[in-house]
């Protein structure tokens, strides 16, 4: 399972661990955190409160574990980037409001940093409570009651470091063009078989082609499903050529100075979403889109209405993001996707920014 992933933001709530030296919370802040988190008008789900989060370092205690007891360990992750220490790690019976109004009852696995910034956790395993996490974008979370360690009352958990993750998979919408050996064809007229232009192998032929239909109600459920519009010229000269739609989390190629001078590269690869501070690139007003997906050997890098963005990358949460059927067709085509995890074996063609790395490039 992955140690990277995305949490929700719920904001900096009182310390629950205001003693050091054991494996236990004080009982009245952990009272003080119930309530609702998110409505309508700030929905746990919109992209200010999905936030990245990854390991740092684990400094004794268990090296799986994100370690309650700050006298043994000050075990770190970073959240968007920035590091935190993990301090305490709560369990609560809540309810899950979607956009639509429905509910799901769920046991909450909430942890906080040292500072105060406290977020809801995906869950370790596959199971009801990731289901429901994952059914539908959260608008709000009500916090019912404390479920304490070992029935013990006080008692808090340490917070396991591999955990579940979802995502919206990474792909292109109907129209786009894509430089093949033929010329620029459509990207939904690609078939299997065909040769694709790419920056790095040249000519490359397609192995897998996908396909998801979003629909008017389901952006109107989750408006974060919405396409990222890409404008002719806002990423460099002429670059992309004409207007290109991408799903938000497709990764588009950033060449120049400021990335060398950044990051030590020359070319990084940036989520559109993390490109919404440059002129030219916002979320757009589309209520309907077809997303497809090409995929090959191997990451590649391939010219899309001019402008170089990413294929495929199969990981552990794009695997899962696409449905059972094509899921099966693509681990018939390559057997060792089975076991796919946090995206080993199958290596990005760049370095991919975080948003707050992206952020030094579009400001």
């Amino acid at each position: 399972m992955p140690t990277s992933f995305e949490v929700l933001y719920l904001g900096n709530l009182p310390l629950i661990d205001t003693t050091e030296g054991d494996q236990f919370v004080d009982q009245t802040a952990v009272n003080s955190w119930l309530g609702i988190y998110g409505s309508a008008a700030d929905p746990l789900a919109s992209t200010d409160n999905v936030m990245d989060w990854a390991p740092a370092s684990f400094s004794g205690g268990q090296a799986t574990n994100y370690d309650l007891n700050n006298n043994t360990s000050n075990d770190t992750f970073t959240v968007d980037g920035v590091q935190q220490t993990h301090d305490a790690t709560m369990i609560y019976n809540a309810t899950i409001t979607y956009f639509d109004g429905t509910t799901a009852n769920i046991t909450a696995v909430v942890s906080q940093a040292t500072n105060g910034d406290t977020y809801l956790m995906p869950e370790f395993s596959a199971n009801a409570d990731q289901a429901a996490i994952e059914a539908q974008p959260i608008q709000s979370i009500q916090l019912i009651s404390p479920i304490y360690a070992n029935n013990n009352p006080g008692q808090a958990y340490n917070l396991v470091a591999d955990r579940q993750a979802a995502d919206l998979v990474p792909c292109f919408t109907a129209g786009t063009r894509i430089a093949t050996n033929r010329g620029e064809e459509l990207v939904e007229e690609l078939e299997v078989g065909d040769l694709v232009m790419t920056r790095d192998n040249g000519l490359q032929p397609v192995r897998w082609v996908g396909r998801r239909d979003v629909n008017a109600a389901e952006t109107l459920i989750s408006p974060e499903w919405r396409p990222i519009m890409v404008r002719a010229g806002s990423v460099g000269p002429n670059v992309p050529e004409a207007n290109l739609l991408l799903s938000p989390n497709h990764r588009v190629l950033i060449c120049g100075e400021q990335a060398s001078l950044f990051f030590g590269e020359n070319e990084v690869l940036v989520a559109a979403k993390h490109l919404t501070g440059m002129d030219g690139v916002d979320w757009a007003d589309q209520a309907t889109v077809s997303y497809f997906h090409i995929m090959f050997d191997r990451h590649e890098v391939i010219l899309s209405n001019g402008a170089w963005s990413e294929s495929f990358q199969p990981a552990d949460y794009s695997l899962r993001g696409i449905g059972d059927d094509q899921r099966n067709e693509i681990i018939g085509l390559f057997p060792e996707l089975e076991n796919y995890t946090n995206g080993a074996g199958w290596p990005s063609a760049r370095k991919v920014l975080k948003k707050h790395e992206a952020q030094l490039l579009t400001s």
